[in-house]
């Protein structure tokens, strides 16, 4: 396959996703909000070490702990958040993928039917949603987050103050 056959194909399946949207743009903002939280993540630890475990501050320590452990409560939440939108946009959408194909199945002529063995054409149908699948559910998180991780992470390090030379 080209690579114009494989962005008419991922047009295609943007476009089934496009009932949906609502959906994935919450999913997105958790998304957002769960790599914002993630990359803060470093600077609990060069804090704690830095400000508290140095000096040896057990009290803010224990505040910064605090905070830390809040963090990481969001995080959990903003992920269970994002999996449930997105594994309901995805699965409602192959919903939708099956009903088509179920259609289009009941439309073929009995000639196709009989010349065409039952399993070779369950087998296709499902190993291909299934392809689907996990295509909607974790292919696009993973390509969403990367990229999110990478602009953010970028941003950062542009604005941080680095000592000129």
């Amino acid at each position: 396959m080209n690579s114009a056959s494989n962005l008419s194909n991922a047009r295609q399946l943007l476009r089934r996703l496009k009932p949906y949207r609502w959906m994935l743009l919450q999913a997105l903002v958790f998304l957002i909000v769960l790599d914002g939280l993630r990359i803060t993540q470093p600077k609990f630890t060069q804090y704690a070490i830095d400000w508290y475990i140095i000096p040896r501050d057990l009290t803010g320590l224990r505040w910064l702990a605090a905070i830390y452990l809040g963090v990481l409560t969001v995080s959990a939440l903003c992920q269970f958040f994002l999996n449930l939108l997105l594994k309901s946009a995805a699965l409602r959408a192959l919903a939708d993928i099956r009903n088509e194909l179920f259609q289009k199945l009941q439309q073929q002529d009995v000639a196709y039917i009989d010349r065409t063995p039952t399993g070779r054409v369950m087998t296709c149908l499902t190993s291909d949603v299934e392809a689907l699948e996990e295509l909607f559910t974790s292919g696009l998180t993973d390509i969403l987050g990367g990229a999110i991780r990478i602009a953010s992470v970028a941003t950062r390090w542009m604005t941080e103050t680095r000592p000129t030379q």
